[in-house]
């Protein structure tokens, strides 16, 4: 279907990057109201990169029904044969890691390797991946961010993962699924998420060499949104600076602590 004047045309790095890009946008906005907003915004656009990032225009990559993390198998020619296994950050919350054990024996091939012939549409079937898999598969060194010879899997540290967490389930899931009554969110928890969700959104685009898009100035408005989130929080950091004694010693002090995302 062609896009005229009455359409628009989205796939999955374009979904992400508007997402991206209204998040940033909602800076400019002058009350706290913005922040819920900007959390919802950067909770799709981190999960959107990372089915990108897995998918690698591959769509049954992210298709709930076609792989497990728990107990999937596979072989490489001179490595042995691998087997899956979720491992939880925190016991009792949903973040988990893809850890590989030896698998011995083997996997064995398929008995039938020539599957039944399938249409597009019964090849699709399934669900997409939760947010919680497609960030555990980008952060796959193993298999799911090495099949190209130059992808780079996402890290992260299990303090950056609870951070995400907690924006997604108390902030995303709390204000997408409001159930009537009086709630109160702090803003210094949002801000301080929304840096690790950027960073981590910053190496997908730029660094983990799996996120593309037939859009040549997809990595121009990525890094512009990037620039937007870097440069309010250096301005609010400088406003948020006491002025002391210190400060006015005629000698240039250099800053530190400066807020710089990997773009």
């Amino acid at each position: 279907m062609k896009t005229d004047a009455h359409s628009f045309t989205v796939d999955e790095v374009l979904n992400a990057m508007d997402s991206l890009e209204t998040a940033s946008t909602f800076l400019s906005r002058r009350d706290l109201f913005k922040w819920k907003w900007i959390a919802i915004a950067l909770d799709h656009a981190l999960y959107s990169f990372c089915v990108s990032a897995v998918a690698m225009h591959e769509p049954f990559n992210v298709l709930r029904n076609k792989t497990s993390d728990d107990g999937h198998m596979f072989e490489r020619p001179g490595q042995g044969g691998k087997q899956s296994k979720r491992v939880k950050i925190d016991d009792e919350n949903p973040p988990y890691r893809i850890v590989w054990e030896p698998c011995d024996p083997p996997p064995e091939p398929p008995k039938d390797c020539e599957p039944a012939p399938q249409s597009i549409a019964e090849r699709l079937e399934g669900d997409l991946i939760g947010f919680w898999t497609a960030l555990a598969r980008a952060q796959d060194p193993v298999l799911w961010m090495s099949r190209m010879s130059n992808t780079c899997a996402l890290e992260l540290s299990d303090d950056q993962m609870r951070s995400i967490f907690r924006l997604h389930e108390f902030v995303r899931n709390e204000l997408v699924h409001f159930v009537p009554k009086t709630n109160t969110f702090a803003v210094k928890g949002i801000q301080d998420a929304s840096k690790d969700i950027i960073n981590a959104i910053s190496f997908l685009v730029f660094k983990s060499f799996a996120v593309h898009s037939f859009k040549q100035d997809i990595l121009d408005r990525a890094k512009k949104a990037i620039v937007r989130f870097s440069e309010y929080y250096e301005a609010e950091q400088a406003e948020s600076t006491v002025p002391s004694k210190a400060a006015l010693h005629p000698h240039p002090v250099a800053h530190t602590n400066r807020v710089k995302f990997p773009i």
